[in-house]
Order: C-alpha cells, then structure tokens, then sequence
C-alpha cells in the first residue's frame, strides 16, 4: 500500500515537471541543458510509477531461472518456521525439516555428473518465489501466511506456478493449516460447517472441516478423502508414466487419496473395490504456465515405507 502511494507521488511530480518542460521548449533559446536533465528524470519517475522497473525486473528473473533450468536447478525450501522440539506446532505428519530436505538434495546430486545439478537454498514465502525453479514445502499440511483473511502468501504461491513455477508439498493435505508468521503459531486454515442430525428427539449438531473447503484445495478443485479403512489387499495399483516400479509403490499406507479428476494427472493410481472413482495419493495439477505436485502420503515414523517419497519428490524436481 505504501509502495503504491509513493508511485502515486511520483507520477503526480511527474506531470509537474513535464509541465516545466512544455514551458522549456517554448522559451527562445531553449535551455538544452536544463531540458534534458527534467526529461531524464521525468522519464525515470515515470518508469517507476507505471511499474515498468517492476516489469522488466520480473521478466528478467524469470528469464535467468529458464535459462539455467537445463544445467542447474535452484530449489527453494520454505524456512519461514523454524524448527524445534514442539513440531506438531508447524508442521502435518512429517519429521523431515528443512535441514533435512536440504541435506537429502545436496546428498542426491553426487555421483550423477551427467544429471542436471540441483542447488537447494532456505527460503522465505516473502522473497521473490521467480528466482527459483522449484519451491518445496517441508511442512506438510501447513503453510505460512500472514494474513489470514485475504490470503496474501497464498496469492503469491499460486502467482509463482501460474508464471511458469513448480511448488511442491511434500505429505499430507496442502494447506489444511496455516502458521501465522506474525502470531508464531499454527492456526486452522480449513473453515468449520455444521452439520444438523437428529436422533429421535434431540438435535445434535456437528462441526465437520472438509478438505474442499481448504483455501489450497479450493483454488485447485481438488477432492481429497479419507480412506485408510478401504485400503486393504484386493486394491489395485499402477503407475501411468513408470515413474515408480510397481513394488516401489507403498501400499496400504494411504491414509488420504485425491479422487482422479479431469484436472489431476496421477502419478500412482490406486482402484479401490466396489468403488466407481479411481484414487491417487501423488499427483500433479498443471496450473497456468506451471505445476503443483502434492504427496498425500505421511512422511512420518508411522510408515516407514513411505520414505521412498523423499527420493521420489527430488527424482521429481530433477525432470520436471
């Protein structure tokens, strides 16, 4: 807001010192000098309050990470939460940090010389995201954001794929939480409906947190739902693109799977009996001129077979 009235401040001197100007080349003889100079600064105040720096800033951004893509990749890793004995405070169903996620990327690119080579950095939501190539969220089902009403840090997410970025959520839910970055806590982000049931005379009314209604989800028009009790051995499972080899794929460990949609391109697809839809707990949605990539899966010690997703997730930045 503020930035915005300083462009307002300047376009209005702006206009003023064109009017000096018109008044300049009028004069007999015209004072060469001093014309040029209001004219440079005219045209610079001009610039900045039509955001034409901001443009040709971003673009110029953007056009540095496409051209490296091929050689080296910079992966940003979220680090607006810092890291401490309480995580069930900042994080959803993984034990993984940052530490960890940069480690494991460091780690992946030795002895792959002819591989392109990933460059892992910490991060914060409130840097310029078109810096990097992939932007990884170590903190499962939360996210942070300041402004819990207008969602600014969601924005800008969703702004970074649509420019061409990749944004990854590593396990459960994207989004279901939200940490404050001003409140240093975790907060829902899933509003409350209430549903009504009657039981013989009374009333009973019950609060239920959809996964559609998760601000993430929402945007997306991803279904998600829980399934672990239909998991069991007569369920069937494929990779489209053999991203995973069939005895890689973590079975009966999918607590959430997203239902196949039109807009999902599932990375494993799991056919549950009896029921028409088909499932995935790892899938993309192509969004804009980017992607998202969401694992469903906990990257926690309850299942411990679901550690292959680490690797998973980096083989995944290294293709994209």
């Amino acid at each position: 807001m503020m930035k915005r009235a300083i462009k307002d401040i300047f376009l209005l001197i702006t206009g003023t010192l064109l009017g000096v100007l018109s008044t300049l080349l009028f004069e007999t003889p015209i004072r060469l000098t001093l014309t040029i100079i209001i004219g440079i600064i005219s045209v610079i105040l001009a610039s900045y309050g039509l955001s034409l720096f901001d443009i040709v800033f971003h673009y110029s951004i953007k056009l540095l990470r496409n051209f490296r893509s091929n050689r080296k990749r910079l992966v940003g890793i979220l680090h607006d939460m810092n890291w401490n004995t309480n995580r069930e405070t900042i994080c959803s169903w993984t034990n993984l940090t940052t530490y960890d996620w940069y480690q494991e990327i460091s780690k992946n690119n030795k002895g792959k010389s002819n591989y392109i080579r990933l460059s892992p950095k910490k991060m914060s939501i409130s840097s310029n995201l078109n810096r990097y190539n992939a932007i990884l969220n170590p903190f499962g089902g939360v996210y942070p954001e300041k402004d819990t009403v207008n969602f600014t840090y969601l924005d800008k997410i969703f702004n970074y794929v649509s420019d061409g970025g990749i944004f990854i959520n590593v396990s459960d839910v994207p989004g279901y939480w939200m940490y404050h970055t001003e409140l240093k806590t975790r907060i829902d982000a899933t509003p409350t409906i209430y549903g009504v049931l009657q039981m013989n005379n009374n009333i009973k009314v019950i609060p239920i947190k959809p996964f559609e209604k998760t601000p993430f989800m929402e945007k997306l028009s991803i279904r998600v739902i829980n399934t672990s009790k239909y998991i069991n051995a007569n369920c069937k499972y494929s990779c489209p693109d053999n991203f995973f080899k069939y005895d890689e794929i973590p079975k009966k460990s999918a607590e959430r799977l997203a239902i196949i949609d039109k807009n999902i391109q599932p990375i494993i697809v799991i056919e549950i009996p009896n029921m028409p839809e088909k499932f995935t707990p790892v899938f993309c949605v192509p969004y804009g001129k980017g992607k998202f990539y969401f694992n469903l899966y906990y990257l926690d010690k309850k299942y411990p077979q679901n550690k292959i997703m680490l690797e998973k997730i980096i083989h995944i930045i290294r293709i994209m």
